[in-house]
């Protein structure tokens, strides 16, 4: 006859807490109306392990690449649009780059001052065809229709950058050759996939200087922390499982699945 013990260091594990009257947790030794429940955090052994975490900066799983967070995707969206896609700089530069930092850095500013000055920069930096830091070409950065979260950077998009577009084409004259489905209108349309690895990379490379402009603190809200590279593991009490008839097992919380085929996938 099966017990229904979790497995050890698996999702349920009671070291996490319990979700029914007749448990103990492992951790504190305390039954469901007094155990709050404790994080835990998935190890790198093969296969993974989620074991209890009394520090409070390990009580997540680590992801092997970094995913976009639904939460932050407009705010993501938006450095992109005003940062450089090769140098990370923001989209400004000379006098106009010098009068916006003194005003973002105005200590007698209010908030609602600084949301306007914000958008300011923000509507500046998207009318911006080249870099003036790397003359690097920009274009309109968007998410797209899709299953997941996906993000373009249409980059010949400008009409200004009509010129560039057509060397871009050219480049692929041999390709074109061999594959007569590779038309110039179908090249024309090609789009530069921004993953949520090549968004990290870039906003780890925007100096510190110019996160006063996007409104960012240098020291504790730089703008790769929009980007995840780990998830937490909530204790057992917020997702309980449900037992079923005698043998016929038990519910698992939808966040108790997800969690183990995040584990299984990684």
């Amino acid at each position: 006859m099966p017990t229904r013990e979790p497995a050890p260091n698996g999702v349920l594990d009671k070291r996490l807490g319990v979700s029914n009257k007749s448990d103990d947790c492992e951790t504190c030794h305390q039954k469901l109306t007094d155990c709050v429940g404790h994080f835990g955090y998935s190890t790198n052994a093969s296969p993974p392990v989620i074991i209890m975490s009394s520090s409070s900066r390990r009580r997540y799983i680590q992801l092997e690449l970094p995913v976009f967070h639904i939460g932050y995707i407009k705010a993501t969206i938006e450095i992109l649009q005003n940062i450089c896609k090769s140098c990370s700089r923001v989209l400004l530069g000379g006098d106009v780059r010098e009068s916006f930092l003194r005003r973002m850095k105005d200590p007698t500013a209010d908030a609602l001052k600084k949301i306007n000055t914000r958008k300011r920069i923000s509507l500046l930096c998207k009318k911006v065809v080249r870099c003036p830091h790397c003359d690097a070409i920009n274009g309109t950065v968007r998410k797209i229709a899709s299953p997941t979260l996906k993000i373009i950077h249409e980059k010949f998009r400008a009409k200004s950058a009509h010129d560039m577009r057509t060397v871009f084409v050219a480049q692929f004259a041999q390709a074109q050759a061999a594959n007569s489905d590779l038309t110039n209108a179908l090249l024309s349309k090609a789009q530069e996939d921004l993953s949520p690895v090549v968004v990290q990379e870039l906003f780890e490379r925007i100096p510190d200087q110019d996160c006063a402009l996007l409104w960012l603190n240098a020291f504790a809200g730089r703008p790769e922390k929009l980007v995840m590279n780990a998830m937490l593991v909530p204790p057992v009490c917020i997702r309980p499982s449900v037992a079923m008839d005698v043998g016929s097992g038990s519910n698992e919380d939808d966040l108790t699945v997800k969690l183990q085929e995040i584990i299984q996938v990684r």
